[in-house]
């Protein structure tokens, strides 16, 4: 689809073209920035919980009602605001080893 955006529009460059779904969420976008790129990850793997959650609900209904006797939705908004960090301390009053090393 960008390809054929970007080929139909005279001067057009393929990283200025976004493509979404009909709920909004992004397909593609042709930015190389890193939090782009990051993002896209993101929602990369909300969508593939999703589809994952959506297999599991078909696995369960339709043995029970049969194909194309129910819709299954499922929508997956994930927090990725948290970090994680490790500290490491060492007090310089209390001397202790780091690190040894013993050759033999």
């Amino acid at each position: 689809i960008v390809d054929m955006v970007a080929s139909a529009v005279p001067g057009m460059k393929t990283s200025r073209i976004t493509v979404t779904d009909q709920h909004g969420r992004l397909l593609s976008s042709g930015s190389q920035d890193p939090a782009s790129a990051a993002r896209r990850k993101e929602q990369e793997l909300e969508r593939s919980q999703e589809q994952a959650l959506r297999e599991k609900i078909d696995s369960v209904l339709l043995p029970i009602l049969g194909f194309g006797n129910y819709t299954a939705q499922v929508d997956i908004q994930m927090d990725f605001s948290a970090v994680e960090q490790t500290r490491k301390r060492f007090d310089p009053n209390t001397p202790s080893t780091r690190s040894e090393y013993a050759l033999e």
